[in-house]
């Protein structure tokens, strides 16, 4: 089965690990402390809080159907693009306002004239159980009078949802973020997990050290809620025997992947049926801790199953933002992942020695790799990865893409898709690295889309090598590329290069790959520069159907 037509069944099954509740609309909340950027949002007549981090400002909007977002500049407008691509947005500019229409839930990048990107998170109407008692009294007439009385009631029964689950605060979690919060939150963790219960965070500002889910938990976070890692190194306990590495100098891809953190902000470890979601967010403090020489992950979930993230941000991050670590059935939908552009050793998410891993629609921006499949034997033993499905995602990184390696240390990769993901710009669009052992193999990139390179890099569209390390060497087999849009050429001409006879790159083919609008049938239209042991390269001008 092709894996754009299975992605149905797959979807399917993700979305079984959590039923929806009953729908009943809420309005969203903001945090007052951010300020506006100098670009101004408004979505159906009313303002929306734009928040910054690293070079990049967003905001979350609720769609429900077509709606238009006014975006207003301090100063006439010049120019203006709408990303990615696909989406086929066009904007209308009169003077400072620029308009355009939005028809579904998707993420958008707005690019006007030389400001800070503002990435726009669409999101759907957030619905909660209603309480008991909250029907909506709609008064009769059709006057002023009336219109302005029925508002008022739509608002009431709005606030009279009831959120789910108990609040962290009934535990003496402190709002405000003036104290450390880890002993109420761990206290109030481990009071409800287990049963599959709900823990609210409700808006707020919670500031704790490292927190660790091992039962079955919903951690919900209500809009306006955030909770914010400790800047001290010593409220992230290291695990008995592990050594924790100061990394102030040196980054992962200059110690081989050896020297990852044994801390991070939460920890999901082995636990069956945990659930983060929400539209709060959970911020790292990674810059403070990076200058401390620790570079805790934001996220690390750890031999476990049915783990499902979805709709939360997660920005900020000292180290990796999302660590998937042999896991399985294991979701992230609809999250928000951003780290700082400047940075390295910052990735995306990471599923690393993980079975069934779904990223669906998922937002990354960050100065290392957006996704990065690999099997590092971090902490225990190299487990394979199998059936790793990256999707409808908006990437935008300064190093690799859509990446599978560079630690490959199991014996077998297989069965990896990236589909219909946008990157907005990258150094690579895609790299494929085994510098270990393993066997990588049925690898699928199908509808994927390149905006734009990364300025001032050495930028490729796909880059892949075999090439070992302190082990034996493994292979690269069985890939193909179809249906790959690039806006304009790459610097820097792809590369295939295998290790030697019986460590190849072994039938790539490529079809129906356009390059700013010109088809490649050939290593030489894309480019292409192969070595001798790469092998069964093929192309064709268009994918079959």
């Amino acid at each position: 089965m092709r894996p754009i037509a299975a992605l149905a069944i797959v979807l399917a099954l993700a979305s079984s690990l959590q039923a929806a509740p009953a729908p009943a609309p809420v309005a969203e909340i903001s945090d007052p402390n951010v300020p506006d950027g100098p670009l101004r949002v408004r979505v159906r007549g009313g303002s929306v809080p734009v928040e910054h981090f690293a070079g990049t400002r967003y905001a979350r909007i609720a769609i429900d159907g077509p709606t238009t977002i006014e975006i207003t500049s301090p100063v006439p407008i010049g120019s203006a693009v709408l990303l990615p691509s696909r989406l086929g947005l066009v904007p209308v500019v009169r003077g400072r306002v620029l308009k355009f229409s939005l028809a579904s839930v998707r993420d958008v990048i707005v690019q006007v004239d030389n400001l800070e990107p503002l990435a726009l998170f669409a999101d759907t109407v957030l619905t909660l159980p209603r309480a008991p008692g909250a029907a909506v009294h709609i008064p009769r007439g059709h006057g002023r009078r009336a219109r302005a009385a029925a508002r008022a009631a739509m608002r009431a029964a709005a606030r009279a949802v009831r959120e789910p689950g108990r609040s962290v605060v009934e535990f003496g979690a402190d709002p405000t973020g003036r104290r450390l919060a880890t002993r109420a939150f761990q206290t109030a963790i481990d009071s409800l997990s287990g049963g599959g219960d709900t823990l609210r965070v409700p808006a707020g500002v919670f500031r704790t050290g490292g927190l660790s889910i091992r039962r079955a938990l919903t951690l919900w976070l209500a809009p306006g809620a955030r909770i914010v890692g400790s800047e001290d190194p010593a409220d992230y306990a290291v695990p008995p025997g592990a050594v924790e590495p100061d990394l102030r100098g040196a980054f992962d891809a200059a110690t081989r992947g050896t020297r990852l953190s044994y801390t991070q902000l939460i920890l999901i470890a082995n636990a069956n049926g945990v659930t983060i979601a929400g539209r709060g967010t959970i911020d790292g403090s990674g810059a403070a801790l990076r200058r401390l020489g620790r570079h805790p992950m934001l996220l690390r979930v750890m031999d476990s199953r049915r783990v499902r993230v979805e709709d939360v941000i997660l920005r900020n991050p000292a180290g990796w933002n999302s660590h998937v670590l042999r896991s399985e059935d294991v979701v992230f939908r609809r999250v928000r992942l951003l780290g700082d552009p400047a940075e390295l050793n910052n990735d995306g998410i990471d599923p690393d020695g993980s079975r069934r891993v779904w990223i669906d629609g998922c937002f990354v921006s960050t100065g290392d790799d957006a996704v990065a499949i690999k099997s590092t034997g971090h902490g225990g033993a190299a487990t394979d990865v199998d059936t790793v499905l990256v999707h409808d995602c908006v990437l935008r990184t300064r190093k690799s893409a859509m990446k599978i390696g560079t630690e490959s240390r199991c014996a077998a990769m297989r069965a990896i898709t990236f589909a219909r993901n946008d990157v907005i710009e990258a150094d690579r669009a895609i790299s494929l690295y085994c510098r270990d052992q393993a066997r990588i193999e049925r690898i699928v990139f199908e509808d994927n889309r390149v905006d734009g390179w990364t300025p001032g890099g050495t930028a490729q569209v796909i880059d892949a090598e075999v090439r070992p390390r302190d082990g034996p060497p493994g292979v690269i087999r069985d890939v193909r590329i179809r249906d790959l849009w690039v806006s304009q050429p790459a610097p820097v001409a792809s590369s295939l290069r295998g290790l030697d006879a019986q460590h190849p790159i072994a039938g790539v083919r490529f079809e129906g790959v356009v390059i700013a609008g010109r088809p490649c049938a050939s290593a030489a239209a894309l480019p292409l520069k192969t070595n001798a042991f790469a092998r069964d390269v093929m192309f064709a001008a268009s994918a079959p159907r």
